[in-house]
């Protein structure tokens, strides 16, 4: 029976060696569990086949067992040297073991001395491994080392039992000596389950040392791709501020059309910063919608004019109608539609040879749109629809078709806004993709007429934003740093407070808090800081809410509204 669980538990420790990494060492006890099974095997054929074989090897081989049992567990230590006084004291002992049988047959000394030695070597393998209790190993390590200790201390009883009671046959023992075999066959089984905790315990150990890494490698991705975030979105809150008050001036036409092209341009680099951030946040699967007050109207026609120039160089007619009941100004993301759109139409344009691409905008209720793209190109094959939405999947093997990725982000991003994604096509026929998405409707603004105090500590962020208050009849002060805003506060009466969050030496969080001690004025931050952790640190600071730079004359009247509306609710 020893014999045949030592054998099993070779062949199980194989298969996991072979199947997966193991822990430093495991590979020595299986060899151990091999040789446990040979010796195990051949002492058990004494009579059948010759005694060097029998004795000789079957012997060597059990107390190799333990020599590799030792080697195992310094192994997993750490140590690479061999301990050197385990093998000495089997080479002695299989010495005396073969001087008492073929010199001298006495078959108790035999005993006595093997027993003694696979004691003192079980012992040295216990204590090798009881040096090694860590977290993580206590039960695994424990059990093992408790194993050998057992092993060991049945290894001299039996010793100790044959000095006393001699034996005059091997095969026909006194009961005493048959259950302390009993317990040695019992132990090989024993350190075999120890073996294997052990190493279960070592990839339980290297799956939280991986999840560790990996969660720290996607928090420093998380910091860095704010960072570049931050750093891009202060000087752009400059730009793009600038360029809407400059478009509110008197221009001519190529003056205009100049600055309308630096914020196009702008929004397109924006649209570059944010998908930055959206890697990280694709491969977790979370995405998150920034709505702000937006024109569908304005969204759709930059389009068509983004997309102009491909379409005329292909010989296509690129056309969009917007249905007149959809409204002027719509809350959501406009980025997101913007990406969703553009990829379809892009889509179309790439794959359509000749004729026209036209996108079509409906109402169907209430805030929810309805967006299609129709193309005269090649159609798609009821097959290639079924799978056409599934990421890295294709329709076709044109080289043109990209990664894949295109069409099953959009539709991740359609169901975000609320809405769904389909095609209707057929082959030869062209195709039709649409979309629908819910937006907010845009509340109407009234001369706000309040005292607002401005806090940052770039002068061109100050301008932009007292500039785009008083255009809707707000009174403004500024303060270039946290302390200066905390003694305006105790000095003047504000209605609200636009808070920059990072600033030398006192930063937007530590204002909050000194003015949260002495007022309630509602407070809102102004910064290019937009990750979810980030606004959560604003209201933990004691914030109303947030408003993400660069900042525009809806988003921080919208921002100001739903404040104030909440705050008197």
């Amino acid at each position: 029976m020893g014999m045949a669980c030592a054998a099993l538990f070779s062949l199980l420790s194989l298969l996991v060696a072979r199947g997966r990494e193991t822990c430093p060492g495991f590979r020595h006890w299986t060899y151990a569990n091999i040789c446990a099974a040979a010796g195990l095997l051949l002492v058990g054929l004494r009579g059948l086949i010759p005694d060097l074989l029998s004795i000789g090897l079957g012997n060597t081989a059990t107390a190799g067992a333990f020599v590799l049992i030792i080697e195992g567990a310094r192994r997993f230590r750490g140590e690479k040297r061999i301990w050197w006084p385990a093998p000495a004291i089997v080479a002695v002992s299989l010495a005396g073991i073969g001087y008492y049988r073929w010199h001298v047959d006495d078959l108790n000394a035999r005993i006595e001395l093997l027993c003694l030695s696979l004691g003192v070597v079980s012992a040295a393998a216990a204590w090798d491994f009881s040096t090694q209790f860590r977290p993580g190993y206590r039960l695994s390590i424990g059990f093992t080392a408790t194993v050998l200790v057992g092993y060991a201390l049945g290894q001299f009883a039996r010793a100790a039992h044959v000095m006393t009671h001699p034996l005059t046959n091997l095969y026909a023992p006194s009961p005493a000596f048959a259950a302390l075999l009993m317990g040695a066959v019992l132990g090989v089984i024993a350190w075999s389950f120890g073996f294997f905790m052990i190493n279960h315990d070592h990839a339980v150990e290297h799956l939280k040392l991986a999840q560790s890494r990996a969660a720290q490698a996607d928090a420093a991705k998380s910091e860095f791709l704010a960072n570049v975030s931050h750093e891009i979105r202060t000087p752009m809150n400059g730009v793009m501020g600038l360029t809407e008050l400059l478009l509110d001036t008197p221009l001519d036409d190529l003056q205009r059309d100049y600055a309308e092209t630096v914020r196009e341009s702008g929004l397109a680099l924006l649209d570059i910063v944010n998908d930055l951030l959206d890697i990280s946040k694709i491969e977790a699967g979370k995405i998150e919608m920034v709505e702000s007050p937006f024109a569908p109207r304005e969204v759709v026609k930059k389009i068509a004019d983004l997309l102009a120039w491909n379409a005329r160089h292909k010989g296509l007619a690129l056309s969009f109608h917007i249905a007149p009941e959809v409204p002027q100004t719509l809350i959501g993301d406009a980025g997101r539609l913007r990406q969703v759109l553009t990829n379809l139409a892009g889509n179309a344009i790439k794959f359509t040879g000749r004729g026209s691409v036209e996108m079509n905008v409906s109402l169907e209720d209430r805030g929810l749109l309805r967006f299609s793209v129709t193309d005269t190109g090649p159609g798609i094959g009821k097959a290639d629809q079924a799978r056409l939405f599934e990421r890295f999947e294709q329709a076709g093997h044109d080289p043109r078709r990209g990664t894949g990725l295109g069409l099953a982000i959009s539709k991740e991003l359609v169901e975000r806004m609320g809405g769904r994604m389909g095609v209707e096509s057929e082959e030869g026929k062209g195709s039709t993709f649409w979309f629908t998405a819910v937006f907010r409707t845009q509340s109407t603004y009234e001369n706000l007429a309040l005292r607002v105090l401005v806090v940052d500590d770039s002068p061109v962020n100050q301008r932009v934003a007292a500039a785009l208050l008083e255009k809707v009849g707000c009174q403004t002060r500024v303060a270039s740093n946290g302390r200066a805003a905390v003694e305006l506060v105790a000095k003047e009466p504000f209605d609200l407070i636009l808070m920059d969050c990072q600033m030398p030496d006192l930063d937007g969080y530590q204002a909050t808090r000194l003015i949260r001690r002495t007022s309630a004025v509602p407070i809102l931050a102004m910064t290019a800081s937009v990750q979810a952790q980030d606004r959560e640190r604003c209201i933990e600071a004691g914030m109303d809410g947030h408003i993400a730079k660069p900042v525009s004359l809806g988003s921080i009247t919208e921002a100001v509204t739903k404040c104030l509306s909440s705050r008197h609710a």
